[in-house]
């Protein structure tokens, strides 16, 4: 709901929200909590149903916008979700209200701190998480830990002109992750389950 240009509030199951001046919705955990980025006074908030995450100075995006078929969930709020859901996960990444390298991932409550960490990422069955971190060179967590070797940004097979670019890959049972790395000579390497599983010729690794 909106009664100003800076007033909006959520309804879900008939239950009046917190007023804010701006909101952006990411959906339902599986067990019908309703999550949302909140803005306050320059303030940024996860809210999960009417619990507020503590102050950021804002969030970084969830999912790729650039996708194919990408819609908000509310027309007039065209901003991507902050969160990411999956059953009853919930996780973000968040820049804190002073400036600084480090970022704040937020999974499930527990949160980590890592200089320009990427969004976070569920395998497909909801079980692992990952994401990446650093600036010159990255490096991939997965389910809190840090894993070896500086990873390679690498295209996915696209649709039409459409061609993701991911760091790391969950198995479809997520039980493996993979990732391509930065090898000396010019060569690369894929890691699996951070061990160096293969090492090739050439520095522009694809279709992982």
């Amino acid at each position: 709901c909106q009664a100003s240009a800076s007033s909006f509030w959520i309804v879900a199951d008939g239950k009046k929200g917190q007023d804010y001046q701006g909101i952006v919705p990411a959906g339902f955990t599986a067990d019908g909590r309703f999550v949302y980025s909140a803005n306050m006074r320059q303030q940024t908030f996860l809210v999960v149903g009417d619990q507020e995450s503590e102050a950021y100075g804002s969030m970084i995006t969830a999912i790729d916008t650039s996708a194919p078929g990408y819609k908000p969930l509310l027309t007039h709020t065209p901003l991507p979700p902050a969160a990411s859901l999956a059953g009853n996960h919930i996780a973000f990444t968040a820049l804190p209200l002073t400036s600084g390298p480090m970022q704040t991932v937020v999974v499930d409550g527990k949160s980590q701190q890592r200089e320009g960490a990427s969004r976070v990422t569920f395998s497909s069955d909801g079980t692992r998480f990952g994401f990446t971190f650093g600036r010159q060179f990255r490096t991939v967590n997965v389910d809190g830990k840090d894993l070896p070797g500086s990873v390679f940004a690498y295209q996915q097979a696209g649709l039409g002109n459409y061609r993701p670019r991911e760091e790391f890959v969950f198995s479809a049972d997520g039980k493996h992750v993979a990732y391509f790395d930065q090898q000396p000579d010019n060569a690369s390497g894929i890691y699996v389950d951070g061990r160096l599983a293969q090492v090739f010729a050439g520095t522009n690794p694809q279709n992982l």
